[in-house]
């Protein structure tokens, strides 16, 4: 130690240490730390960056950032050049060059490189590059290049800005879309399903049920097993149809004739007479 109010305690402790005020216990912890209060507690685990804190075995390794804390095994939270980072968890937080991100759980929130993202869950949040998402669950919000989502649920993905998937295997792709249910995929943006497993590619459509298909636009299912092509349609009820838009040029009401006009207003008039 070339430093100063450093303290080692274990064997192979506090080797070429040149920073202050650092902290080491634990076989081999706290070597080559060139920087100011770190602490690291247990095996092997060397800080590079300022006031960063490593618990348990081969913690905190090569971390170049400062203000990050790092606990449990394998590696967690090690390999870091981000700041203000939390790993928790066997292998957590690895390679994460991104700043305030947290993960806690079982290789959860590897190389991350967005910042403020939460990911809980095995393997979950791993590769996002984009910020502020949240991802709970196993496998949850994995890859996510865009800012603002939530994917909660085993291998749940929303995977545009401001989607959000809910469920088992829920999809969330389109831009502002919600997924709520096992398997739903929502493709379309400002779109939404709602119970299992739905599919909507349309733009500005919504399902509400279970096992609908929603191709067009601005269509609007509520029922289970509807298949919708045409846009603009409003679907009610198990294995019903949608019809693409027909104009009516005129119809009668008792008493009234109400007939469209070429230039889009309806005049009426007296019709028959309804005993």
């Amino acid at each position: 130690m070339t430093g100063n109010t450093n303290q080692a305690f274990g064997y192979n402790t506090g080797n070429s240490v040149v920073g202050n005020s650092n902290v080491a216990t634990g076989t081999g912890s706290g070597s080559n730390v060139k920087q100011t209060a770190a602490s690291a507690l247990g095996s092997n685990g060397n800080l590079l960056g300022e006031h960063n804190t490593a618990f348990g075995s081969n913690v905190g390794n090569d971390v170049d950032g400062d203000h990050n804390l790092a606990m449990g095994s394998g590696g967690a939270g090690s390999s870091l050049t981000g700041s203000a980072n939390v790993s928790a968890g066997n292998a957590a937080g690895l390679r994460t060059t991104g700043n305030a991100n947290t993960a806690i759980g079982s290789n959860t929130g590897q190389a991350v490189t967005g910042d403020d993202n939460l990911a809980m869950g095995t393997a979950a949040g791993m590769g996002v590059s984009g910020s502020r998402n949240v991802a709970l669950g196993s496998g949850a919000g994995g890859g996510v290049l865009a800012d603002d989502t939530v994917s909660i649920g085993s291998n749940a993905k929303a995977s545009k800005v401001n989607a959000i998937a809910i469920g088992n295997g829920a999809q969330a792709n389109g831009a502002q879309s919600i997924s709520i249910g096992t398997g739903n995929i929502v493709n379309g943006n400002n779109s939404g399903a709602f119970g299992d497993p739905n599919t909507v590619n349309g733009n500005g459509s919504y399902a509400v049920g279970n096992t609908n298909t929603v191709s067009a636009d601005n269509a609007f299912v509520v029922g289970n097993n509807v298949t919708v092509t045409n846009a603009n349609n409003v679907v009610l009820g198990n294995n019903s149809a949608d019809k693409a838009s027909v104009q009516v040029n005129s119809a009668t009401i008792p008493s009234v004739v109400a007939t469209l006009n070429p230039n889009g207003t309806v005049t009426y008039s007296a019709g028959p007479n309804v005993t």
